[in-house]
């Protein structure tokens, strides 16, 4: 398939290795999709033809990648450049991608197209190109365990991330949407990606696979908490074993936390401020966020507190420690709204991509606010959630936003909710309730966070930022 206009304009040989150089140190930490080696060698070939439409898709989804999360390079070339030209480029290759002869750069492609769109305020196809990646990895086998010895170890490698990254992003869809996922647990052998021993070619490349094995386990809990809470199958069963289910399933991800490296996520064990993130690397922020959503699944699917005194004798145990379930919840949805802070706003495709999760937390909080405006967490908690309000009145404001139904649908209950907790607080301060001497740092403090809230929560600095990037932004 040679190069033509019909395909698409690529910029300068130069400028596009300094492009795809500049997206393997951003989104690669989070996705490690390729092996950076073999893709240069791909790049590096431009001055002939390209006829494999899995590398010339490839090549396409990287450039997209890194107009989307607007590295500085790709910033400055915004003008001479459509962003969209490179994913409608991929995407119309969707096609012989699926249909034609099966390699590991048609996979890897779809994936990719996957993760533009999630970054995005469109949900778009992403469930489609997930699944068809899936029955092309099952085609290539990726699912087992490779044993050609004609495969070298590199190679290997790059086949078990693939499938890693597909298995994770189905999981977490899976849950997202509450349908099946694509792949069974009980149908693949394939091992996990390797961790930080096996010493990939460069750092980008070992913390990408160490953080990838990571997330492999968390998606592995992902798939057992939708089999045991929002399959048919558990539909029907009885509210003891639900209330069983849960409690495993919640200490799954505990042991789960505490196995993670404090260098992949300081913010789980510290505070929140020494998150080793950046603008180039959103792992560490998508990680603890990923962890709080699938949390947050295992308490909602819990039946409601005052049924839990009607539970048989042998469930006591599970009772006493669900009890304390929506004081967990609450702790870690604040942990979560405060990751906004760390989010990486270049582009706002990290923001898009985790949106709901920051929603999710919020409208916890605001349902216990309403709930208790009294509570001496409730003004904190509203000053917490403000900069993500602010936020997304302006995603709202702005022309894609207006155009997202997906924002809409999480932008309308969520501001609803927050016009009826400020006028629940609001009517205590009428009452004459004096909040400073419920509100002080030593009492809330643990209350609010167990030792680690800051009553300052997030600042109102930052709320004005937020405001001031959307002004001088004509388009998000």
């Amino acid at each position: 398939m040679a190069q033509g206009p019909t395909m698409g304009t690529l910029p300068p040989k130069d400028t596009l290795l300094k492009l795809v150089k500049e997206s393997f140190q951003g989104f690669y930490s989070a996705y490690p999709l390729f092996d950076k080696t073999r893709f240069m060698s791909v790049c590096e070939t431009l001055g002939t033809c390209i006829d494999d439409p899995g590398q010339w898709a490839c090549l396409n989804v990287v450039l997209a990648l890194t107009f989307q999360f607007e590295y500085e390079t790709a910033e400055e070339l915004q003008e001479l450049y459509d962003p969209d030209e490179y994913f409608r480029t991929a995407f119309a290759l969707c096609g012989p991608l699926m249909t034609m002869h099966v390699t590991l750069w048609s996979i890897q492609a779809l994936l990719g197209m996957a993760l533009v769109i999630q970054g995005s305020p469109t949900q778009g196809p992403t469930s489609l190109l997930i699944s068809a990646a899936m029955k092309l990895a099952h085609t290539m086998g990726l699912h087992r365990r490779c044993q050609n010895p004609d495969i070298g170890a590199a190679e290997v490698e790059e086949r078990r991330r693939v499938f890693w990254i597909a298995y994770s992003l189905d999981k977490d869809l899976s849950l997202q949407m509450g349908q099946p996922s694509a792949q069974d647990d009980d149908d693949m052998d394939v091992e996990l990606p390797s961790d930080e021993d096996s010493t990939p070619p460069d750092a980008e490349q070992e913390t990408g696979s160490c953080a990838l094995r990571f997330r492999a386990k968390l998606a592995m809990i992902q798939g057992r908490i939708y089999e045991r809470l929002y399959s048919v199958k558990a539909s029907k069963q009885a509210e003891a074993d639900r209330v069983l289910a849960a409690t495993e399933l919640e200490a799954m991800l505990q042991s789960w936390r505490a196995s993670v490296p404090s260098k992949l996520v300081e913010g789980f064990q510290g505070h929140l401020s020494e998150i080793p993130t950046s603008e180039t690397n959103p792992y560490p922020v998508i990680l603890h966020l990923v962890y709080f959503n699938s949390l947050a699944m295992v308490y909602d699917a819990l039946p409601a507190l005052p049924r839990y005194r009607e539970l048989p004798a042998p469930c006591k145990p599970a009772e006493l420690q669900l009890l304390a379930a929506p004081l967990v919840y609450a702790a870690e949805a604040r942990k979560a709204i405060r990751l906004l802070q760390f989010t990486p706003p270049r582009g706002y495709a990290c923001i898009w991509a985790v949106l709901y999760i920051f929603v999710r937390a919020a409208t916890r909080l605001l349902r216990d606010i309403i709930d208790d405006p009294s509570a001496p967490t409730a003004r904190p908690d509203l000053q917490l959630i403000e900069p993500l309000i602010v936020l997304l009145d302006a995603l709202a404001q702005s022309p894609k936003g207006r155009q997202s139904e997906r924002l809409g649908d999480m932008y309308r209950p969520c501001k609803e909710l927050y016009g009826k907790a400020v006028s629940a607080v609001n009517r205590i301060d009428h009452a004459g309730i004096d909040w400073d001497q419920w509100i002080t740092c030593g009492q809330s403090q643990e209350w609010a966070d167990g030792g680690e809230f800051d009553c300052n929560g997030v600042s109102g600095d930052f709320a004005f930022a937020v405001e001031q990037q959307f002004q001088e932004s004509t388009a998000v």
